[in-house]
């Protein structure tokens, strides 16, 4: 991030969207394949209190 010390903040925070939507995808592929894991093995995946 030392772009923004430089005067380059507009890229900074196209680095920073990327590092967001790089992130956002793995957590969901391994939402998906968690979900796919559990879903298989037939345990009960909620955490309710009844």
């Amino acid at each position: 991030m030392s772009e923004v010390e430089q005067g380059g903040t507009s890229l900074a925070a196209a680095y920073s969207m990327i590092l967001i939507f790089i992130v956002l995808a793995a957590i969901g592929l391994m939402y998906a394949w968690a979900g796919r894991a559990f879903r298989t093995t037939g345990i009960e995946t909620s955490l309710g209190a009844g």
